[in-house]
């Protein structure tokens, strides 16, 4: 039956509307408005007379921009030039695609008339979109919220009825974390460093509060670049009008549970606590597909 499924074409997903792109000679600021007002974390990038793909940026590509500005990659520790980083959101949006992550190093490309069975080990991976060449030359974009919707429909194939527990999804593991009263500017960075596009932030107990993410990015502008120099709680707040609830759940929380609550909210990553709200695991996307289409007996 597993195999049955994967061989239904990607083209039968609800993919959503044509990609979103932007030419690349035009300012990194322009891109983030397009991230924001069309609810969206990845941007093609064309070439200048918009007919030609070179690449894809993320926020999280954007986010490791701003952070380190005109600094050098691997120097974390200095002071945030506001007037240099507010003039670094006017340097082409070409200049950085490709250049920061793996993910976006390439474009992983597929045909809509392709097994959705093509794309799983590269979501299994990590790989959170894909360009899906379409009838009309267009382009869209197939993402690991796309897949998960569709194997929760699956959900008695794959066995997201069972625990995380049941799973072996909830076992306790270290997991890099940021804490409430740091800049998001050091967020930022520990996100880059760590690999790690979104961070639980936990209070001095240990206890998840909230949760800083590279999409945060996305409402960052010329006018309101120094707010990430403000704790992390008043960036969010800053960012989102108030402080977002931290995505949580535990080890009697279903695979289904978690995967609803994931696409739902259209977040990436959940925070495994336990009774008394204390961080024990971190679970993705990936983590689920992998689960979820791993072979089994």
């Amino acid at each position: 039956m597993a195999e049955e499924i994967g061989n239904t074409l990607i083209k039968d997903l609800e993919l959503g509307d044509e990609m979103i792109t932007i030419q690349k000679s035009k300012p990194i600021s322009e891109g983030l408005e397009l991230l924001q007002s069309k609810n969206i974390r990845t941007l093609g990038v064309t070439d200048d007379h918009g007919d030609c793909l070179v690449g894809l940026i993320t926020a999280f590509d954007i986010m490791t921009y701003i952070c380190f500005g005109a600094y050098q990659i691997t120097d974390i520790n200095s002071d945030i030039d506001i007037k240099s980083a507010m003039k670094s959101l006017d340097v082409p949006i070409g200049n950085v695609t490709g250049l920061f992550h793996k993910e976006t190093n390439r474009i992983w490309h597929f045909n809509e008339s392709d097994p959705i069975s093509n794309t799983y080990e590269a979501m299994c991976l990590g790989v959170h979109q894909a360009a899906i060449a379409c009838e009309g030359d267009k382009l869209k974009l197939l993402s690991q919220h796309d897949l998960v919707k569709f194997l929760m429909k699956h959900g008695d194939v794959f066995n997201t009825n069972k625990t995380l527990e049941e799973a072996e999804l909830a076992k306790p593991s270290t997991v890099t974390t940021i804490e409430d009263e740091k800049l998001a500017l050091l967020a930022f960075r520990r996100m880059e460093t760590s690999g790690n596009p979104a961070l639980p932030v936990v209070d001095s107990s240990n206890q998840v509060v909230a949760t800083i993410s590279a999409s945060d990015v996305r409402k960052i502008s010329t006018d309101n670049i120094a707010c990430v120099l403000k704790p992390i709680p008043d960036f969010l707040v800053c960012a989102h009008g108030s402080l977002p609830k931290a995505m949580t759940c535990t080890a009697s929380s279903t695979v289904a549970d978690v995967m609803k609550q994931l696409t739902d909210n259209y977040h990436r990553h959940a925070w495994v606590v336990d009774g008394d709200g204390k961080l024990v695991t971190s679970l993705s996307l990936s983590d689920l597909l992998d689960y979820c289409l791993q072979p089994r007996a």
